[in-house]
């Protein structure tokens, strides 16, 4: 894409503004020059990430924030279920279960070495 005349003479400009600068400062000069915007744009960065998590953080309640671990341990144990369902292993030994009784823990534990003898 060929520069258009505007392009031409402002590249002149600053190549003319650039070659000053280079003659007037010293080499240290330039460097502190350059340091100083270096800090100053990673400060910028800095400052516009933190408001990104900001904003992002105002739209998730606190208390669904809270359950993310919960929710992403969840996650893992139906991944790795349906993975061992895939491999053809048996998924009912490492199901989690809600016992509440003597009762129904004797059952389930009567069921799991039923479960053992056949596999």
């Amino acid at each position: 894409m060929p520069k258009s005349t505007v392009s031409k003479y402002l590249s002149m400009i600053a190549k003319r503004g650039g070659e000053a600068r280079a003659r007037t400062l010293t080499a240290e000069q330039r460097k502190a020059i350059a340091t100083k915007a270096s800090k100053a744009a990673a400060a910028a960065r800095k400052r516009k990430a933190k408001e990104r998590r900001a904003k992002v953080a105002e739209k998730i309640p606190p208390e669904q924030r809270r359950q993310g671990g919960k929710k992403a341990a969840g996650a893992r144990w139906r991944k790795d279920k349906k993975n061992r369902e895939e491999a053809g292993e048996s998924t009912i030994q490492s199901e989690p279960t809600q016992l509440t009784s003597e009762e129904e823990t004797d059952r389930a534990l009567v069921r799991s070495q039923l479960i053992g003898a056949f596999t």
